[in-house]
């Protein structure tokens, strides 16, 4: 089996490295490699450009989403913060610090700080560069006297009283991946980083960075730092489980504080979605989220981070970062044909076919076609992807046992082929003449794999009729010549030697799978003629890419059943075809953002969104944020009588500790059946 091939970028951590060659995967080499497609995984530490992202193959995965510095640059994250804000309400958007921009915002600013300058005890201000990180830049000041910037900054208002551990301040690196944002799918890291200053915290000492920033970088580097701290210890960070033993230690309830986390997380993913370009299936994200508590457990988000460190500074970071790449790795979920990388494997060798690049259309539409109504057996099996047209060993068997296939002189030979290689033959000749294919040929391959399966259905002694599922948009004209295809290729047959027992029973297999797969029952037309009330937008055209052999390309537009995605993106399950016809209900089971593909728990990556049934179905198609924010109102009000029942029954009766190995990212109480059910989903699956 072929193995994963792994890129990385020029300042990539070399964790990463060490975990994808752990798991067995090849690396990339940029001076060896000749093809740009043979790779499967690229990971940069700074994000991709227009180009990268536009030539992404179908088995490949970039660790960025295209235009996703909205919220992981300060002044970004300000903007679209103070926008939801204005949107929905100051309740649920409480969670961020006064912000100014500066210098555009500089006489608001003035204003405000002027308004507080009465209460000195509370009118600090902290500065923060928008375009540095690690902690370089930032300064706190009271009086105005002593601001002073040289490029963009933000400022913020400090928080005075945060909590603290043994007089030292603290905040939580936060691990959160974006699996997808159409739609949206978004998980939580179960481990995280506890980062301490080394310094006692001290208003009266501004100046003193070890004692305000908990950067590493900074506190690293600080005379304490080899030191043992009261409660601490060596060095100056924790994990998120030795903080919770911390908390549960003292008596100190937290449900609320990370149902709370969760809150932020999401609401501040869901100001960017709408930012984020539909085609980018081929794309996943973890952002480092910092949150900082304060002395009456309030969380506040300080910032996101792109690319949050994943250096080995301590053995807290291997015991956080390692299993957390690894999970990550896991929800990429590469299939193997990911792994063979656009070829096709004969004899257990894959072999790569030369690649032919079609530009595709800026706009793609939803698929005509379910992937239940064109699934065929594999004689008669035709794969098309975004990547190229693909063909299975028993085709490219049987294309060598019968010859040459397009010799001008042979008619009858060529007529003794199967339909679908008629409909392939068209494809390449489209291609060798560098034009785009009509839908027109992938239309009338179907329609002949169509008629194929009522008439195995009719020879096999089922009485049943069968239900019309009417196709929208179809031309006279078009229809006229799907007939009159489908009858030559009957008189064709009649030319031919009768098919044996065994194709006969593949073809059997094959109808069997068609019509049936999950618990999703697709019916097929009996009669044509049916499809003369409809009519097809001429202008839809679909663009492909081929390789330079006999394909086929229908069977696998069974993986093609969800959104509009752009060619790149079209396969394995990842995108659809681009039709702009609609598609009838009955004929298309959309199946990508549902609770059959919804795992509660990969790893130790815990499912924060959906979280109920509605944010489920508000994901689907543009996301409505509306419908999601009122569902989190609901949530964290239920969370919150629950958890005051609890407290009052823990009260009179003896107190039980937390389990601290069970998740608890993501709205997880007793109310909230969701996780339940998914979970049962996938067991009764696995039965």
């Amino acid at each position: 089996m072929d193995s994963v091939v792994f890129r990385l970028g020029e300042k990539a951590p070399d964790i990463v490295r060490e975990v994808c060659l752990e798991r067995g995967w090849e690396e990339y080499r940029e001076d060896e490699c000749e093809e740009d497609g043979g790779w499967n995984l690229w990971w940069k530490t700074q994000g991709f450009t227009s180009s990268e992202y536009q030539t992404c193959r179908p088995w490949q995965r970039l660790n960025h989403f295209p235009k996703s510095s909205s919220i992981t640059k300060k002044d970004g994250l300000a903007r679209n913060l103070r926008r939801m804000k204005t949107s929905y309400g100051a309740t649920m958007f409480d969670f961020f610090p006064q912000t100014f921009i500066l210098p555009n915002e500089y006489k608001k600013f003035v204003a405000e700080f002027s308004k507080q300058e009465g209460d000195q005890q509370s009118n600090y201000w902290i500065c923060k560069p928008t375009e540095q990180s690690c902690g370089r830049g930032i300064f706190i000041f009271q009086d105005l006297r002593d601001l002073s910037y040289h490029c963009s900054v933000v400022v913020q208002k400090y928080i005075i009283k945060p909590f603290l551990i043994s007089g030292y301040k603290f905040d939580l690196r936060l691990y959160v991946i974006v699996k997808s944002f159409h739609p949206f799918q978004l998980y939580i890291y179960h481990e995280g980083i506890v980062r301490f200053s080394t310094e006692r915290f001290d208003m009266s000492k501004l100046n003193n960075r070890f004692s305000h920033l908990t950067n590493t970088t900074i506190n690293k580097t600080g005379p304490q730092y080899s030191a043992e701290k009261e409660s601490i210890g060596f060095g100056c960070k924790w994990t998120l489980s030795q903080l919770r033993v911390y908390l549960q230690k003292l008596n100190i309830g937290d449900r609320m504080l990370w149902h709370s986390i969760t809150t932020i997380v999401i609401l501040t993913l869901l100001s960017q979605v709408q930012d984020i370009p539909d085609d980018t299936s081929n794309c996943f994200e973890m952002f480092g989220f910092d949150i900082l508590i304060d002395e009456n457990l309030k969380p506040w988000l300080l910032e996101v981070n792109s690319s949050p460190a994943l250096c080995k500074d301590c053995s807290q970071d291997d015991i956080v970062k390692r299993p957390l790449l690894n999970d990550i790795l896991e929800i990429l979920n590469f299939s193997e044909v990911d792994l063979r990388r656009g070829g096709v494997k004969e004899n257990g060798v894959t072999k790569k076919k030369r690649y032919m690049k079609c530009h595709a259309p800026k706009n793609f539409h939803k698929p005509l076609f379910s992937k239940h109504v064109l699934q065929q057996s594999s004689k008669t099996s035709l794969n098309i992807s975004a990547g190229g047209i693909e063909s299975d060993l028993k085709t490219e068997s049987k294309l060598r046992e019968k010859g040459s296939l397009f010799q001008k002189n042979d008619e009858k030979e060529r007529k003794s082929f199967q339909r679908c290689q008629m409909a392939c033959s068209k494809v390449r000749y489209l291609s060798n003449k560098k034009r785009q294919s009509s839908s027109k040929e992938f239309l009338t391959a179907s329609m002949d794999n169509w008629n194929d399966l009522v008439k195995l259905t009719s020879e096999k002694g089922n009485s049943k009729e069968e239900e019309e599922v009417p196709l929208e948009d179809f031309s006279k004209k078009e229809v006229s010549d799907c007939s009159k295809l489908v009858n030559d290729t009957r008189k064709d047959e009649k030319e031919q030697s009768s098919l044996s027992q065994e194709a006969e029973d593949e073809k059997e297999e094959s109808l069997k799978s068609c019509l049936v797969e999950d618990e999703v029952v697709m019916k097929v037309p009996t009669d044509l003629s049916s499809l003369e009330q409809n009519r097809v937008e001429k202008s839809c055209c679909l663009c492909v890419h081929c390789y330079k052999s006999d394909m086929s390309f229908i069977n696998s537009m069974k993986t093609f059943d969800n959104a509009p995605c752009h060619s790149r993106s079209t396969y394995s399950g990842h995108s659809s075809l681009p039709f702009s016809s609609k598609v009838p209900k009955k004929l298309v089971s959309h199946k990508k953002a549902t609770s059959d593909t919804l795992k509660p728990r990969i790893g130790n990556c815990i499912l924060v969104f959906p979280f109920n049934a509605a944010t489920l179905k508000a994901s689907q198609g543009k996301l409505d944020q509306k419908i999601v924010i009122a569902e989190i109102r609901k949530m964290l009000r239920a969370i919150s009588r629950e958890i005051k029942l609890s407290s009052s029954y823990a009260s009179n009766n003896s107190k039980t500790l937390d389990d601290l190995s069970t998740p608890f990212w993501g709205y997880r109480s007793s109310l909230n059946s969701f996780y339940a059910t998914l979970q049962l989903k996938i067991y009764q699956k696995t039965k």
